[in-house]
């Protein structure tokens, strides 16, 4: 109960965010969540903090509450971040596209090659894109897509502005 030894843990750009909100929660005696770094056998770990203040009759303050070490879904968090910021900002186009034909994700160029918001394109599916994409085909090419694992192949896309422009399509299957 010695909280001297948890604010000997913090990194040290951690401590004065620390004291103040501590200090607010028990000043208000406001429930206490933040996440931070602290330092265990000279690594940087991140803590997920929940708890709630209570007042005792000698005027102190006790908090009851969890210490979560979140320090592997921080990792791959900033992992996903990276991956999402190299995804977006590659040369050649790329989409994801459902199991329906719906397009869930494109990157900058896909954006950019076809005149389309993000926003835009991921409220389309392939065959608005794709003039020989057919929907009467979308249930054979997902079965072969399974089978093979990865395909490759020319079409066509359609910009905004109506242009219908060839691609050399390098599809993956992730299932």
């Amino acid at each position: 109960n010695n909280p001297s030894l948890l604010i000997g843990l913090l990194h040290p750009d951690e401590v004065p965010g620390f004291h103040k909100d501590i200090q607010n929660s028990a000043q208000h005696l406001k429930p206490y969540h933040a996440v931070f770094r602290m330092l265990k056998d000279g690594e940087c770990i991140w803590i997920e903090a929940h708890s709630n203040p209570e007042r005792l009759e000698d005027g102190s303050t006790l908090w009851n509450g969890v210490f979560l070490d979140i320090t592997a879904q921080r990792k791959e968090r900033e992992s996903l971040l990276r991956t999402q910021f190299a995804m977006d900002r590659a040369r050649d186009s790329i989409l994801w596209v459902d199991e329906g034909g719906c397009i869930v994700y494109a990157n900058d160029a896909a954006c950019s090659s076809m005149g389309y918001t993000r926003e835009e394109l991921m409220s389309m599916t392939v065959f608005d894109i794709d003039p020989d994409f057919t929907r009467e085909g979308w249930e054979q090419h997902k079965v072969d897509m399974e089978n093979l694992g990865a395909m490759s192949f020319e079409g066509r896309h359609i910009a905004k502005d109506g242009r219908i422009f060839p691609v050399e399509i390098s599809s993956n299957y992730f299932g």
